[in-house]
C-alpha cells in the first residue's frame, strides 16, 4: 500500500484539464524557446467545443472565447503573469503568446508605468518584445484548429472523425502527426469516405475511423455538414496557420525592491486594427521562489499547528510583502508528454483559492464565510518560508513572490526532463499512472521556464523511499537524480546560480520503508552530509528528521478527540521542548489542527519554513550566523571514549547545545534510536554495523562548544571495540525518532518535536545526520562525504 493514500488524493478528475490551455514547446536555447500550439482540449460527450471555457487575460475575464479562437484575444500573458505579480528585481522578464496568424508581422511593445519604492513617479518607458513566429518544423496542435473548424461552419467534432466522410477535425489530427503542411494536405487527399486510416508507427500511430451513425452536437442536433476531403484539407490548413501561437518576451530594466507598477502589452499588426493592450496592475519587484515536490510541499497551511497564529498576524498587517500564486494542488495536476506552455487560464481559478492570479496578502487572508482562504489553501512549507524569510530580513525584506507547483504522491522522476533520466541508473520509475517520468516537469515546471527567479524550494522523497537511495558519486538512484534535476531546472530557467533549498524527510514519511530513511536523507544532501555541496552549489538545507508529528503514535486512553487525557497520562513539561517549537506546546496539547492523512504529513511546517529561511538568509542574503546545524568534521577514538569534532567554519559564531535524551536502553521499546549511538564488537563485525541494530548502544554526549565527548554506558552488555558511530541514522525500520522509550512506542507519550540531542545554541538548528566507520581510531564517512579531520 506504499503511496496509496497520497495517490488516491492526488489523482485529478479528467475535467480539470478543461481549464488548461497549454502549448507544446521545443527547446532551442535557454530563455529563447520556440513554440507550436498543442492545446490540451478534452472532449466531453463527444463535444470538443465544450472545452471553450473562459480565460483570464490581464485583469479582464473573457467569456466563452479564448486565445486562439476566432474572435479571441490575439495576445495573452503566460501563466504566472497577472495583476499583483512579483517580478524578480535583478533581471525581470515578461512573456506570453501571440496568435500565430499575426506572429510574423506583429510588433509587441511592453510599457512600464508606476511609482518607485521611494514614492516618486517612474518616468514611463517602453521596450519592444522579441517575437517568435510558430515553428514550422514542430508538431502543430488540434485544439485551436478545432475552434477554427467550428468558426468556419464545420460542425463535425470529436477526437476521431465520426461522419461518413473525413472531417475538418480529422485534418487537425492528421496535422498533429505531420511536420509540413504539404505532407498533411497529401495525406488528406488520400483519405476516402467511410475511411479507416492510419498514420505514424509504434506508440505514435494515429488511427482514424468512422462510426455508423452521425455524432450529435451538444445541443442535440445532427452533424450534417461533412463534405468529404475538402473538410480534411481545411482542418490541415487551419492547423498550420491560425492554430499555432507565436511567443513574445521582453527583458525589463533591473529595478529596486518594491514599488507599484502597471505593465501593459500592446500589439501592432494583430488584426485589422490595433488590439487593446493587456494589462497587469499593482506589479512589484522583489524575490520569486518556485516551490515544488510532493504532498509535504503541497500540504495546505490549514493542516498545521501554526496556522491560526500566523493568519492572525497576517490579518493584522504583517507580511504584506508576501504574495502567492498556486498552480495545481493536492488533487489538481497538469501532466504533459512534452514540455508545455500555459496561459493564465491553466492555473487554478476559483473563488476559494484565487489560483488563476497572484494574491497579495490582503486577498490571501480574505474569503467568504466558511471558505478556506488562499493563505489556508497555500503550501505551508512554501508560505512559512516566505513569512520566516521576512522575519529574518526584518524591515529590509523585499517583496517575496511564492509560486506553488507541487503534486502529492509524485516521484522525483516525474519532475525530471527525459534527458536527465538517462544520466542515472536504478531510478524508481512509476508504473501506476500517478505521474509517469517527465510528465510533471513538462506540465508544471516548463510552463514557468522564462520566469526570472531567485530560487527553488524542494520537499519530496516519500514515494521514492521504496527505491534505490544511491549515491551522486556513482551515478546511482536518488542521490544522482536530485543533482541532475537541479542542474536541468537551472538550465531551463537560465539561472545557473539560482538558490535551491531542500527539505529532508520527517519521521513518518517513509511510506513503509523506514529502513531506507537514513539513506534517503543522505542522498538529499547529494551524499555530502550537508549543503551546499560541490555538485550542488548555491543550495541549502532544512533538516526535518526530528519534526515528525507528535500525535502520530498516540493511542487511547491518552489521546481523546480534543486534547491530551491528563487524568491517565502525563504531558511533557514545556521546559522539555526545543525553544524553537516550545510556543506550540499548548496548541499541540489540544491537538488544535486538523490532520491530513495522519503522520505522513507532520503539522510542524512553520519550523520547516524557519529552518529554510535561516539557511537562505545566512548563506545568500547577508546573514552572519550559521546556515546549517552542527556538522561532523571528524572524531578521535581512545579506548571506549570518542571525541567528536564539529565543523567550526560552518558553525561560525554559534556553538553546540546538547539537549537531554534517553540513553537507558533497558527502558526502550526497540534496539535502535536516531540519537547518538556507537557500534561495538570485534573487527570482523564492522561490516555488520551498517544493518545490524543489535550491535549499537546509546552514547551520552557531553556539553561542549565545538566538540563533544561520547560516553558509553557502563551497563552495556556488548564487548569489543568501537567500530562505528552514527547520529540521526536509523537502522531499524521503526527507529526513525530520538524517542525510543517503550512509553512513547506504546502511544502513551508524544515524541516531542525537535528533541534530538545536538543542536546549535543560538539558532536551534539540528545536527546533520551522519554514519562513520572507525579506522585507525578516526572517523571515516562514506564517500563523497569526508569526516576524517
Amino acid at each position: 500500500r506504499r503511496g496509496e493514500r497520497e495517490r488516491e488524493t492526488a489523482r485529478a478528475p479528467e475535467y480539470v484539464r478543461l481549464v488548461s490551455h497549454r502549448h507544446r514547446l521545443v527547446y532551442t536555447t535557454p530563455r529563447a524557446l520556440a513554440l507550436t500550439a498543442m492545446p490540451r482540449v478534452v472532449s466531453v460527450s463527444g463535444c470538443a467545443a465544450c472545452a471553450l471555457l473562459s480565460v483570464v487575460v490581464g485583469v479582464t475575464a473573457v467569456t466563452a472565447v479564448r486565445f486562439g479562437d476566432t474572435g479571441g484575444p490575439p495576445l495573452v500573458f503566460s501563466a504566472g503573469f497577472t495583476s499583483d505579480a512579483v517580478l524578480e528585481a535583478t533581471g525581470p522578464t515578461v512573456y506570453g503568446l501571440v496568435d500565430g496568424q499575426y506572429a510574423a508581422s506583429a510588433k509587441v511593445t511592453v510599457t512600464v508605468r508606476g511609482t518607485t519604492p521611494g514614492g516618486t513617479p517612474l518616468t514611463p518607458y517602453s521596450v519592444d518584445a522579441m517575437v517568435r513566429p510558430p515553428s514550422k518544423s514542430a508538431l502543430p496542435g488540434a485544439g485551436t484548429c478545432q475552434a477554427s473548424c467550428l468558426a468556419a461552419g464545420h460542425c463535425c467534432t470529436g477526437v476521431i472523425s465520426e461522419c461518413s466522410s473525413p472531417s475538418c477535425v480529422m485534418g487537425c489530427m492528421v496535422a498533429e502527426r505531420t511536420t509540413a503542411v504539404a505532407e498533411c494536405q497529401a495525406q488528406c487527399k488520400n483519405i476516402s469516405g467511410k475511411c479507416s486510416y492510419k498514420i505514424g508507427t509504434g506508440d505514435n500511430i494515429l488511427k482514424l475511423q468512422t462510426c455508423d451513425n452521425c455524432p450529435m452536437l451538444a445541443n442535440g442536433t445532427d452533424c450534417t455538414s461533412c463534405d468529404g476531403g475538402k473538410q480534411c484539407l481545411d482542418g490541415c490548413n487551419f492547423a498550420y496557420t491560425g492554430g499555432s501561437p507565436g511567443t513574445w518576451k521582453v527583458a525589463l530594466r533591473p529595478a529596486s525592491f518594491g514599488g507599484e507598477y502597471q505593465i501593459s502589452v500592446s500589439c501592432t499588426g494583430c488584426g485589422s486594427t490595433t488590439a487593446a493592450p493587456i494589462v497587469m496592475e499593482r506589479v512589484t519587484f522583489g524575490q520569486v521562489w518556485v516551490c515544488s515536490g510532493q504532498s509535504n510541499m503541497d500540504l495546505s497551511s490549514q493542516y498545521t499547528f501554526s496556522n491560526p497564529a500566523q493568519i492572525a498576524k497576517a490579518q493584522g498587517g504583517a507580511y504584506s510583502n508576501v504574495r502567492l500564486f498556486m498552480y495545481g494542488d493536492m488533487g489538481t495536476k497538469y501532466e504533459e508528454d512534452a514540455p508545455a506552455w500555459a496561459t493564465t487560464s491553466g492555473a487554478i481559478n476559483s473563488a476559494s483559492d484565487s489560483g488563476g492570479k497572484w494574491g497579495n496578502m490582503s486577498l490571501a487572508v480574505s474569503a467568504a464565510s466558511g471558505t478556506p482562504t488562499l493563505f489556508q489553501s497555500f503550501s505551508a512549507t512554501c508560505l512559512y518560508f516566505g513569512l520566516q524569510l521576512t522575519e529574518q530580513m526584518g524591515p529590509s525584506a523585499p517583496p517575496i513572490g511564492l509560486i506553488q507547483t507541487a503534486i502529492g504522491g509524485s516521484q522525483i522522476e516525474a519532475w525530471m526532463p527525459a534527458d536527465a533520466l538517462t544520466r542515472c541508473v536504478n531510478e524508481s520509475l512509476n508504473t501506476d499512472g500517478q505521474a509517469p517520468p517527465s510528465r510533471l516537469f513538462n506540465g508544471m515546471i516548463a510552463p514557468f521556464a522564462n520566469t526570472s527567479i531567485t530560487g527553488f524550494l524542494w520537499y519530496q522523497g516519500e514515494n521514492n523511499c521504496g527505491g534505490t537511495m544511491g549515491n551522486s558519486l556513482t551515478g546511482i538512484g536518488y542521490g544522482c537524480e536530485l543533482v541532475e534535476m537541479v542542474k536541468e531546472w537551472r538550465v531551463l530557467f537560465d539561472a545557473p546560480t539560482a538558490a535551491f533549498g531542500i527539505v529532508t524527510l520527517a519521521a513518518g514519511g517513509s511510506e513503509g520503508h523506514g529502513e531506507n530513511m537514513a539513506g534517503m536523507r543522505w542522498s538529499q544532501t547529494a551524499n555530502f552530509g550537508t549543503l551546499p555541496a560541490p555538485n550542488l552549489p548555491h543550495s541549502f538545507l532544512a533538516q526535518a528528521f526530528d519534526l515528525g508529528d507528535p500525535m502520530d503514535n498516540l493511542r487511547s486512553p491518552c489521546m481523546n478527540s480534543t486534547s491530551w487525557n491528563t487524568s491517565v497520562c502525563t504531558w511533557p513539561a514545556g521546559s522539555a521542548w526545543n525553544t524553537a517549537v516550545r510556543p506550540l506546546a499548548p496548541v499541540v496539547w489540544k491537538n488544535a489542527a486538523p490532520s491530513f492523512m495522519g503522520g505522513i504529513h507532520p503539522r510542524f511546517k512553520l519550523e520547516v519554513g524557519r529552518r529554510l529561511a535561516v539557511a537562505a538568509y545566512n548563506l545568500m542574503f547577508g546573514g552572519t550566523a550559521a546556515h546549517t546545524g552542527p556538522t561532523i568534521a571528524g572524531c578521535a577514538v581512545n579506548g571506549m571514549t570518542v571525541t567528536l569534532q564539529f565543523n567550526t567554519t560552518l558553525l561560525k559564531s554559534d556553538v553546540i547545545l546538547v539537549q537531554p535524551f534517553d540513553t537507558n536502553q533497558s527502558d526502550w521499546g526497540m534496539a535502535d534510536s536516531s540519537a547518538m549511538a556507537v557500534c561495538i564488537g570485534n573487527a570482523s563485525q564492522q561490516a555488520s554495523c551498517i544493518s545490524d541494530a543489535t550491535l549499537w548502544v546509546p552514547a551520552a554526549v557531553s556539553q561542549g562548544t565545538t566538540s563533544s565527548v561520547l560516553a558509553i554506558p557502563a551497563s552495556s552488555a556488548l564487548s569489543g571495540s568501537i567500530l562505528a558511530i552514527k547520529y540521526g541514522w536509523p537502522i531499524d525500520a521503526h527507529a526513525d525518532t530520538c524517542c525510543p522509550s517503550k512509553t512513547v512506542l506504546d502511544g502513551h507519550e508524544p515524541c516531542i518535536p525537535g528533541s534530538c540531542p545536538i543542536i546549535t545554541k543560538d539558532s536551534s538548528l539540528p545536527a546533520n545526520p551522519f554514519f562513520a566507520l572507525i579506522a585507525a581510531n578516526k572517523c571515516r564517512c562514506v564517500r563523497p562525504q569526508v569526516c576524517d579531520a
